[in-house]
């Protein structure tokens, strides 16, 4: 069963290549949208087709752009602006987040909620299933950056991908791109922290220690990734003997084979952070050539990582004082005073930390950025959440249902969290 609309997307590109016309790209500036574009620009490419590329800090922005004055293509947002769009225009819009408009005479959309089903995907998986009969898997390493696009998203649950996240998980099996660990941790470091410090941060420096006293330092000194299948399946055991709370931390995990040099590539949600800082301090390029298997890079983007976490440790330090009980969630009001662009990150972190549904809200110039993330295991749906209380007093929100954002207007915000506080 194919996507909505996929006949008419691949005709889009067929046309493209038959009258020899370049295209213009738009995406998103997170992990999501970068890997989108990665996996796109390496169909493109084995097509013969000339691609520009702008990357995008949010949906509002498109409108405002020379979308449609040539044939062009959005990704990873879209949904919530096609009314927006110029009729008649060549566009090729490939999202999956809530469909809030419906799109002009000349537009094609492809977006799997049109069919009713998979909210739990992401651009870069729809982009990959659309285009994966383009793609020769061994050399384009497609699978890969599709994978850590849907991590990126947190569109990977924690007992293993679905739709169209798992025909990418399959692909990159088969083309000996991915392995899956089942059981495996699912718990951030896996590729670049010592499997002792993970565990101190999981269960404690107590239970650290007795499970080196038993299977040895050689192996609590290695980063999970390096273990062995059988090795990380012997330490989940003993683990979960010593403190039951570890299952939370237990699914199906991935490893991508990488042989650039850089561990943090070998992680799919360590590689989607590098993305994410990439994109968000200004290596969108940078992050775009990493997606899509490049050797240089690398460093570049370590900076950018490292420039990223700087504003993160600073931000929490600011949410510490800003941060404020209400109904149903807790408020991080970070004002101007925590940027909009590590807001998301913030409210993720908090949410682990707290395991309750956290609400980010930070200025992005005459707007108030929102960033909602909901704990594992919650009935609450973030994005229907966010959708009906941005729309509520004037603003666009929408995403999945533990990850969700929304733009306001600057004045509306109280309101909106009166309308958000009847909703979570």
């Amino acid at each position: 069963m194919g996507l909505p609309n996929q006949e008419a997307a691949l005709e889009f590109l067929d046309e493209l290549r038959e009258g020899g016309k370049g295209v213009r790209v738009y995406t998103h500036n997170d992990a999501d949208g970068l890997t989108s574009a990665a996996v796109l620009l390496t169909a493109l490419s084995s097509m013969g087709i000339p691609a520009r590329v702008r990357v995008l800090p949010t949906e509002g922005c498109l409108p405002g752009t020379d979308v449609g004055k040539g044939p062009s293509i959005v990704l990873d947002m879209g949904s919530g602006v096609l009314h927006l769009l110029e009729p008649e225009s060549k566009i090729l819009v490939i999202d999956h987040h809530e469909v809030r408009s419906e799109p002009p005479d000349g537009v094609v959309f492809v977006n799997p909620r049109l069919a009713g089903d998979d909210r739990e995907t992401s651009a870069s998986a729809v982009v990959y299933t659309l285009l994966r009969g383009l793609l020769k898997l061994e050399e384009s390493e497609a699978p890969k950056p599709a994978l850590v696009g849907a991590y990126g998203d947190n569109a990977v649950p924690l007992e293993g991908p679905r739709g169209t996240v798992a025909t990418v998980e399959r692909d990159g099996v088969e083309a000996g791109l991915v392995e899956v660990r089942e059981p495996g941790y699912r718990a951030f470091g896996r590729a670049t922290r010592p499997a002792k410090e993970l565990i101190s941060r999981l269960s404690g420096e107590d239970v650290a220690e007795e499970l080196e006293s038993r299977l040895g330092k050689e192996v609590l000194s290695k980063p999970l990734n390096e273990l062995e299948a059988e090795e990380e399946r012997d330490l989940i055991s003993e683990h979960v003997r010593l403190d039951g709370e570890a299952e939370r931390w237990i699914g199906r995990a991935h490893v991508l084979e990488d042989d650039r040099g850089a561990p943090e590539l070998t992680d799919p949600d360590e590689a989607a952070t590098v993305l994410n800082a990439c994109g968000r301090h200004g290596g969108e390029a940078i992050g775009i050539a990493l997606a899509m298997g490049k050797f240089l890079p690398v460093e570049t983007a370590r900076l950018y990582r490292e420039e990223h976490r700087r504003a993160i440790r600073e931000a929490l330090e600011v949410a510490e004082n800003v941060t404020e009980k209400k109904e149903g969630f807790i408020h991080v009001r970070g004002g101007d005073r925590i940027p909009h662009s590590v807001i998301g990150p913030v409210s993720q972190m908090l949410c682990e930390e707290r395991d309750e549904v956290v609400v980010g809200t930070a200025k992005m110039g005459d707007v108030i950025k929102v960033s909602i993330r909901v704990p594992e295991g919650s009935d609450v749906d973030a994005g229907d959440a966010a959708s009906e209380a941005a729309e509520a007093v004037g603003g666009t929100g929408g995403g999945h249902e533990r990850a969700a954002g929304a733009e306001i207007p600057a004045g509306r915000l109280d309101d909106f969290l009166k309308e958000l506080s009847k909703r979570l």
